[in-house]
């Protein structure tokens, strides 16, 4: 009977599956490899391997349009894009996947002899899986409870008090802004790290203690089905059997292959690159041709400077995306711009030029609305030049970042003089980017400014001491329909014995190196649809005739009940 479930899953599975690997075969599979290739978050496990973030934020740009095969290549793993993580410990996800796989088989031997007891089973059988799987967000607080209750069925108070202490702490590191606005955001991490260990222990704690004890079931079930081995191993030694499992896999194998071949071989997936030189005075070209319809093509422009593009075809032009792979906090992607559009002809030329003079920043916001910027080197210092057009009736916000790798201890300090030389300006904000905090803090500043961890931000907390700056950026507020100039004439850091200054330089041209990624939507060969059609086929066969062996060999054994209860 085992057996026969056992089939029928996979069977069912199998079954399931085909019209979407009929379909687009890459689309499914990439629904389960993209799970494969995400960091952990908010585990224990995320804590060893030194990643304290959450996992809903940073992904690439565009990574959806893409298999997942393809955005492999176009994304490089590191430690800032959870969608596409750098272990510090590669043999962690392999440990977790064996500790779950290992758990699960024990719950199930555990509690093969407690049918009366499937409720419990299915609490179990879920914190098992929970307690090494390498993320927790704060949705499954939803969920997690109610299995919790299932498993500890006659006791579930401590448990479920314990667990509900570790979801509020969670939420708090998170959502303290709106509990209490910056107030607890100093204690995020200890908050998370305190959310965390409390929900791995009372997982451990209702797991060993409904492991407990049956370690002499396990071994009795264990001896029980190698016994039972031999009673397997004479059902598959029918030939008939041995004949139709082995053109199943083999057409398997062969649909898999013929999948596995065009990866490899890059058939609809295609890259280059080059480098080109853009300025502020004419545009630069780049022509694409050999396209197709529908095609995905994704530019990545290796520079920190923002750049107008323009895509023709023809006399046509065509609308593009923009994006930045890690918007918040720009780790590993300060240098990096992407640009994204879908193919409707067979050949496009992109034009490129500089949207202001290249500077030491990078542009975030401001460049994407009615403010026009010039930006220009006067002696030592950085001159920018705003001017909102009024074309929608807004104010207009300018913001440069720079990356920053520094602690903020007791002789910390950030130092920023500006001069607003004409014009109307309404605020001007230093923004810094906190990593313990996970948090970006914005300070009211004057035109010689000082940042110390003793300041007052916005809300008038003061929440630097002890923690990392990955980001600094300087946020200009200006009128509709007004213009303003603003000389920045220095940014430095000291910390310690080691003081930073900024080089603070505008150019009129730069040299950008260029990658270009194109994918073509796969479409499934005759073969490779008539193989997957007789795999089906032949697995159906087997299905059907494994069934009616099982069926036979219950019946001679004199185990079928059916039988049993009419002879009665």
């Amino acid at each position: 009977e085992k057996l026969k479930a056992a089939s029928a899953a996979i069977f069912t599975f199998v079954v399931v599956s085909l019209p979407f690997m009929l379909v687009n075969p890459y689309t499914y599979i990439s629904t389960f490899t993209h799970v494969g290739s995400r960091g952990p978050w908010e585990t224990v496990w995320a804590l060893i391997d030194g990643y304290f973030s959450h996992g809903g934020l940073l992904h690439p740009y565009f990574d959806k349009f893409f298999y997942h095969s393809n955005v492999l290549k176009i994304y490089n793993a590191n430690r800032y894009d959870h969608a596409v993580y750098q272990w510090n410990f590669d043999w962690m996800p392999l440990f977790l996947t064996t500790c779950q796989v290992v758990f699960v088989i024990l719950v199930s031997l555990v509690y093969v002899k407690r049918k009366w007891d499937i409720y419990g089973f299915c609490g179990t059988l879920y914190i098992a899986y929970a307690l090494f799987f390498k993320g927790y967000s704060t949705q499954f607080a939803v969920s997690t409870p109610f299995y919790l209750l299932l498993a500890a069925i006659n006791n579930p108070l401590p448990f479920l008090a314990s667990l509900e202490l570790s979801h509020l702490l969670q939420m708090f590191a998170w959502g303290s802004t709106i509990i209490a606005p910056e107030f607890l955001r100093d204690w995020h991490f200890h908050l998370l790290v305190s959310a965390i260990l409390i929900r791995t222990g009372v997982f451990g704690c209702l797991l060993f203690n409904r492991l407990r004890g049956g370690l002499t079931q396990v071994k009795g079930e264990i001896k029980f089905l190698v016994g039972r081995f031999w009673g397997y191993i004479r059902l598959f030694l029918d030939k008939k059997l041995l004949l139709l499992l082995s053109v199943t896999l083999f057409m398997g194998f062969l649909s898999l292959g013929m999948l596995l071949l065009n990866v490899e071989n890059n058939l609809s997936f295609k890259s280059f690159s080059g480098q080109m030189t853009v300025s502020l005075d004419k545009w630069e070209n780049i022509t694409m041709v050999g396209l197709s319809k529908g095609d995905q093509v994704l530019v990545k422009l290796n520079t920190n400077a923002w750049i107008d593009v323009d895509l023709v075809s023809g006399n046509l032009k065509t609308p593009i995306e923009r994006g930045v792979r890690n918007p918040f906090h720009l780790k590993g992607s300060f240098n990096e711009t992407l640009i994204f559009f879908r193919a409707d002809s067979e050949s496009y030329t992109m034009m490129f030029r500089l949207a202001h003079s290249k500077i030491p920043f990078r542009v975030t916001d401001g460049l994407d609305g009615d403010l026009e910027v010039h930006a220009i080197l006067n002696s030592s210092a950085l001159v920018f030049k705003l001017h909102d057009r009024g074309l929608d009736g807004k104010c207009s916000l300018f913001r440069i970042a720079y990356p920053l790798n520094v602690y903020a201890f007791g002789d910390f300090s950030l130092n920023l003089r500006y001069k607003i030389v004409e014009g109307k300006v309404l605020n001007v904000f230093l923004e810094v980017f906190d990593d313990i905090d996970e948090w970006i803090y914005a300070f009211k500043t004057s035109e010689n400014f000082t940042l110390t961890t003793n300041s007052k931000d916005l809300y008038g907390y003061s929440n630097l001491e002890g923690d990392h700056i990955s980001l600094v950026a300087l946020s200009i507020l200006i009128e509709d329909n007004t213009s303003a100039v603003i000389k920045l004439e220095e940014l430095s850091v000291k910390s310690g014995s080691k003081t930073y200054n900024l080089d603070l330089y505008a150019e009129r041209s730069s040299k950008v190196s260029y990658e270009i990624f194109i994918e073509r939507d796969w479409v499934p060969s005759v073969h490779y649809n008539l193989t997957l059609i007789i795999f089906l086929v032949f697995c159906i066969v087997a299905f059907c005739y494994l069934h009616r062996k099982i069926k036979v060999v219950l019946s001679r054994d004199g185990l079928n009940i059916n039988c049993y209860l009419g002879c009665k």
